[in-house]
C-alpha cells in the first residue's frame, strides 16, 4: 500500500473518529439545547438530505480535475468549522445549521477521497485495499462511540465538542502534506529519451486508463511524467 493510500486511511480513520465521538449522544446534547423528537430527527435529516443531493453536484464540479486531494481538504476543513460550532448551538435551529454544514462537508470531502482512493489501487489489491476502506471506519466509529460516552460521562459536552474539533483539525494534516509531484506530456519528451525511460523499465501501464497510456514513475529530476497530461 503506497504513501498516498496510507495518509488517505489515516486522515479517514480521524474523520471518523472526530465524528463518532458524538454518535448516539447527538440526541441527548438537542435535548439539552431545547430540541424535541422532531427537532431531532428533522436535523439528522438535512444532514442526510444535504449529503444526497450534494454528492452529484460536487462530484460533476471534480470529475476529472487534478485538485481531488485539495478538494478532500476543502471539506475537511469545513467539517473542522462546523464541529466547531458545536460550541456556540444553544437552540434547534442553530443545530440544524451545524447539521447542514457538516452534510456539505461530507459531500465535499467523500467523492474526491473515494476516487484519489481509487485512482491509487493497484489490480493486485483492490479488494483488500477496499477492504481495509470499509473496515476501519466500523472499528474506528465503534471506539469512538465508547470514548465519547465516557468524555460525556465523566466530562461534559464543552469538552466533548472541543476534542471533537481538534480531531477534525488533525485530519486535515494527512491531506495537506501529500503534495503529488508535477506531471508532463510524454510526447513533450524527445522520443529517444522515451525510449530510454521505457528500456530501463521505468515506464509503466497505468492501471484503469485506456490502452497504450502510459506513465513515468519519477525520473531523475523528481518529476513524474504521463502522456495523459498534468495530473
Amino acid at each position: 500500500m503506497n504513501r498516498s493510500l496510507r495518509l488517505l486511511l489515516i486522515a479517514s480513520s480521524l474523520w471518523y473518529l472526530g465524528e463518532g465521538l458524538l454518535g448516539p449522544l447527538f440526541a441527548v446534547f438537542a435535548e439539552r439545547v431545547g430540541g424535541d423528537v422532531f427537532d431531532i430527527t428533522s436535523a439528522w435529516a438535512t444532514y442526510l438530505i444535504v449529503c444526497g443531493l450534494a454528492y452529484p453536484i460536487v462530484g460533476r464540479f471534480v470529475n476529472q480535475s487534478r485538485w481531488k486531494f485539495r478538494v478532500i481538504t476543502i471539506g475537511y476543513a469545513l467539517n473542522t468549522v462546523c464541529t466547531f460550532s458545536y460550541l456556540l448551538v444553544t437552540t434547534p435551529h442553530q443545530l440544524l445549521l451545524v447539521q447542514l454544514g457538516l452534510g456539505l462537508a461530507e459531500a465535499i470531502s467523500t467523492p474526491s477521497w473515494d476516487a484519489y482512493f481509487a485512482s491509487e489501487l493497484s489490480e493486485r489489491d483492490d479488494t483488500f485495499a477496499w477492504g481495509i476502506a470499509s473496515g476501519h471506519t466500523q472499528v474506528v466509529s465503534g471506539i469512538a462511540i465508547a470514548v465519547g460516552g465516557m468524555i460525556a460521562k465523566w466530562g461534559s459536552f464543552h469538552a466533548l465538542f472541543i476534542t471533537m474539533g481538534c480531531i477534525s483539525l488533525l485530519a486535515s494534516s494527512p491531506s495537506v502534506v501529500n503534495r503529488r509531484r508535477p506531471v508532463v506530456l510524454m510526447s513533450s519528451l524527445p522520443t529517444a529519451t522515451q525510449r530510454a525511460w521505457v528500456k530501463r523499465g521505468r515506464w509503466s501501464n497505468t492501471v484503469g486508463r485506456p490502452s497504450g497510456s502510459l506513465r513515468v514513475q519519477i525520473s531523475p529530476s523528481g518529476l513524474l511524467y504521463s502522456n495523459t497530461g498534468w495530473m
